[in-house]
């Protein structure tokens, strides 16, 4: 019904526009033919120009009346006149005096053709405007109607609401309480309560919950075998490497010890160096051992560490000595 009336103010717009630019034409011409300035006739010309599309425009627009589509018709046909005789009013007046008899009659069949003109497109405006009443009083009943049936659909809702929170009070409320305690009991790590039967909602989300109490189960169970594999992995590797550091210091305490002897002996300067780095390589090996020894002391928490100052000249000159 809005659409209806909004192509009625189409074509009420159209018919105005119509009758502007007849208008603009019949001023431009005879303010013209008065003054002989030929800027008096830009309204001419740009009406000459947009009247034939905006006469098209109005009898599509009536298409469907076929009273206003007559009307539309004739004011076509007028107007075409009208711009023939705008048009010799305009030669004569650019004739001179020779012309101007027939200017003049020119001028009294215009003014006949424009009230003609005015009376064809009153009326269509004027009944554009009834139609457009009776479209929008149309439009009021509807909203009024509309706002009847919208008053009864929120009545209606309120009533289904209120049945609603009764069915809830009474039936639906023992099984949301039975899921609340078995989604507690799910959190604490206990077994789930017989859920509440049904196949709604309800009764989806108590399937749920117990499929999630069995995957948390399962995942329990092995997360704790897996947390047993990794200790007993820990306990294997601790005993390894507390095995090997004491089968390789046996070796090294032989190789440390014959290394001093020979230090206690006579040698040459340059069997004296040999023996040297032996002995220092030797005690840099054992403090390997040590460090793999304090990987199972920082595993188990008993780790001690003794800050004190270290002679950085010293830690230079021993690391360059290993790598000579």
């Amino acid at each position: 019904e809005q659409a209806v009336a909004r192509r009625i103010l189409v074509v009420r717009d159209q018919i105005r526009t119509v009758e502007t630019l007849l208008l603009d034409a019949e001023t431009g011409v005879r303010g013209f033919a008065l003054t002989q300035r030929e800027d008096f006739l830009e309204p001419y010309s740009k009406a000459f120009e947009r009247l034939p599309q905006a006469l098209g425009r109005l009898e599509e627009l009536t298409g469907a009346d076929p009273e206003q589509l007559a009307r539309a018709r004739r004011v076509r046909f007028l107007a075409g006149r009208k711009l023939e005789l705008i048009g010799l009013i305009r030669q004569s007046s650019a004739a001179g005096q020779g012309e101007s008899r027939r200017a003049e009659a020119a001028v009294v069949e215009d003014n006949e053709l424009m009230a003609a003109l005015r009376a064809d497109l009153t009326a269509m405006r004027e009944t554009e405007q009834a139609k457009l009443d009776r479209q929008l009083a149309q439009v009021a009943d509807n909203r009024r109607r509309q706002d009847g049936i919208f008053a009864g659909v929120v009545a209606l809702g309120l009533l289904g609401g209120l049945s609603a929170t009764v069915l809830f009070t009474t039936g639906i409320s023992h099984r949301v309480k039975r899921l609340e305690q078995n989604a507690h009991r799910l959190a604490r790590g206990e077994p789930l309560l017989d859920r509440p039967p049904g196949t709604d909602e309800l009764g989806h989300l108590a399937e749920a919950l117990a499929g999630a109490s069995d995957l948390l189960s399962e995942r329990e169970a092995s997360l704790r075998e897996a947390k047993e594999h990794a200790e007993r992995a820990n306990w294997a590797k601790s005993d390894f490497l507390s095995r090997t550091s004491h089968e390789l210091r046996t070796p090294l305490s032989a190789i440390l010890g014959f290394a001093q002897y020979l230090q206690m002996r006579e040698l040459e300067s340059r069997e004296r160096e040999v023996i040297d780095r032996i002995v220092a390589a030797g005690n840099h090996l054992a403090s390997l051992l040590n460090d793999v020894l304090d990987i199972a002391r920082i595993e188990a928490g008993g780790l001690k560490v003794s800050l004190h100052p270290v002679p950085l000249t010293e830690a230079v000159a021993a690391a360059t000595d290993l790598i000579q």
